[in-house]
Order: C-alpha cells, then structure tokens, then sequence
C-alpha cells in the first residue's frame, strides 16, 4: 500500500504479519485490520518525503487502536536515509505522534513488527538490552533536532 492502495495492509493482518509496512496508501479496511489484528504498522516517513507522496495516517491508524512502528526504509531508490531521528522528526510533524507514540514507534512496536517482542524492545530483566547512551537532556530532543 505504498504507491497505490492494494488493500496489503488486510492481506498482512489476514496471514497474522508481524507488520505491514509503508502504507502511504492504506485504506480504511486496512486501517480496521491493523486495529483489531496484532499486525504492526510499520511507517517509513522517509520514503514520503523522497518520493513527495502524502505522509502515512498514522493518526488515523493510532486512533482506531493500531500499533505503529517507526523506522528508515533506508535504500537508495526512495530513502536515502539511516537517520532515525530524522524519521522521528517526520513523524511528529507529519504524521501528528505524540511523545510516547514516537518512542514506542522506536523501541517496543518496532520490536514487534520484527516478531521480537520477548526479547527487544524494552529493558527488562531477561530481554536484550540493546541501547545508546545519547548527550540529550529530554528524549524529545532526539527528534527536534532535524536532521541532528
């Protein structure tokens, strides 16, 4: 459902995919799957803005109950990016995710479209904990800061 709407975002919920991913053009049958599934919306914001599409409705995916997860696309045909606090950016501005939305987008939900729940994601007693320290004195710094 990147380019043009071919209703994958059902299909992927319909076979209980971890994500489903783009979904620049997601219908709202799509949006509904997502919302009543376990299958994670996977939104790549770079992509929109490279290929000069309208944003991913990840507040109409979020607002019906479905997960988004937030991530690069980086490849050279349509996101020429590994900046993911550029993604985050976009993703405040554009895609209209609050706080929390982002950073679980980033971490947990993120976690889940890979099938990782149990063990990414979160840093609890029995997961791998993979992080990074940053020099930012608020999380939201991590995305204010464009392009940082």
């Amino acid at each position: 459902d990147e380019l043009g709407n071919t209703e994958a975002a059902k299909l992927a919920c319909k076979l209980h995919a971890h994500a489903a991913d783009h979904l620049l053009k997601v219908s709202d049958k799509g949006i509904a799957a997502l919302a009543s599934g376990n299958t994670i919306a996977s939104l790549l914001p770079g992509t929109a803005f490279y290929l000069k599409e309208p944003y991913a409705p990840a507040r109409k995916i979020l607002d019906a109950g479905g997960r988004v997860a937030v991530a690069t696309d980086f490849n050279p045909g349509s996101c020429y990016s590994l900046n993911l606090p550029l993604m985050m950016n976009f993703s405040a501005l554009h895609l209209q995710m609050n706080l929390a939305e982002i950073f679980a987008g980033v971490t947990v939900n993120a976690a889940a479209s890979l099938g990782l729940e149990s063990r990414k994601g979160c840093i609890l007693p029995e997961y791998d904990s993979d992080f990074v320290v940053l020099p930012y004195e608020r999380f939201e710094e991590m995305y204010y800061r464009m392009g940082w």
